[in-house]
């Protein structure tokens, strides 16, 4: 019951994974916010380069709120 989930979706989906695999999928966030119960999802960890809009699509395939990303200077207000 979050108002504000945040969590790291920093898997690039490597052809090569490391095993164990260390960072979840976007999707995987957007799964563990919904369990959750959150009402908002707040990705954060990102490689640099990584498209972010991508992750954001990812999260949306399994979370249906609204979906924030990290990002330096990131301000979010909570009721």
């Amino acid at each position: 019951d979050a108002d504000l989930f945040i969590v790291e979706a920093s898997d690039r989906g490597q052809a090569d994974p490391v095993d164990p695999r260390m960072h979840m999928r976007a999707s995987e966030a957007g799964e563990a916010a919904t369990a959750a119960e959150a009402r908002r999802l707040m990705l954060t960890h990102f490689w640099p380069g990584n498209d972010r809009a991508v992750h954001v699509a990812q999260a949306a395939t399994t979370f249906a709120g609204p979906i924030l990303v990290a990002d330096e200077g990131t301000v979010v207000a909570l009721p």
